[in-house]
């Protein structure tokens, strides 16, 4: 639950969409989220080597919020607020001994903050696309999701689709193939989940950080022209280019 407060700031902050308000929103932003019921696991002075701008998009009601508070702070909130604005949670997590900040933003779906939603597309390295596999009409929205988002977004932008609340087998109204073939179709990657039992849900935020490092290190993504990625204060790991990576990985 949020104080009055904290919504009125949310709400303000969403509105500031202007290119010129765009580092400073985020970084009010990071701040208010550290004092929010969703907060990281992960001590927020320990140094990291990357950080990765995520942003989770969806129809409301799919889990977003669920799935964000349960990676972050491994809590399940069966009864959650709707999103008003944008809500912000941030986790430190580890890929090739290699610690990786992940700063993730969670849109409303609601058609009325669809114009906050698109100026958040801008300067994130990852998208989650999240449906509910009980709603046959989360999953038919996700074109236009889609569409939006790489329409507003960086062409590197590296998209997870989740397939929300697997736990509920004996309501699902979308299959695991239909998933898979989307996904195939787009060029996702995907997973189905569940927000209650943790099932995929830390893998889903892992796995889209795994494909963005591997991209930096392959030289498919140059980090100094995205502004989702940005090399971090890690003192056990010292930047190299990616033409350096290439060379040392083969």
């Amino acid at each position: 639950m949020y104080d009055s407060k904290t919504l009125k700031l949310k709400t303000f902050f969403g509105f500031l969409t202007l290119p010129v308000f765009i580092e400073q929103r985020d970084s009010l932003l990071v701040f208010i989220g550290r004092r929010k019921d969703i907060k990281s696991s992960t001590s927020s002075s320990m140094s990291y080597a990357y950080r990765f701008k995520y942003i989770l998009i969806g129809d409301t009601g799919v889990g977003k919020s669920c799935l964000l508070l349960k990676f972050t702070d491994k809590r399940f909130q069966a009864v959650h607020d709707l999103t008003i604005g944008v809500e912000f949670g941030s986790k430190t997590i580890t890929i090739d001994n290699i610690p990786i900040k992940l700063q993730i933003w969670d849109t409303a779906g609601q058609e009325a903050f669809r114009s906050v939603t698109r100026s958040y597309y801008r300067g994130r390295a990852g998208t989650l696309l999240v449906y509910d596999i009980t709603r046959r009409e989360t999953f038919n929205h996700l074109a236009s999701w889609l569409e939006e988002a790489r329409r507003h977004a960086s062409e590197n932008m590296t998209t997870m689709l989740i397939g929300n609340k697997c736990d509920l087998e004996e309501k699902r109204a979308v299959s695991t193939e239909e998933g898979e073939q989307f996904a195939r179709e787009h060029g996702l990657i995907f997973m189905e989940a569940s927000a209650k039992t943790a099932h995929n849900v830390e893998e889903a935020f892992i796995e889209t950080a795994a494909t963005i490092y591997k991209r930096i290190k392959d030289g498919v993504v140059d980090e100094a022209n995205e502004p989702g990625i940005t090399p971090g204060p890690f003192d056990g790991y010292d930047a190299i280019s990616s033409k350096q990576r290439r060379g040392c990985c083969g």
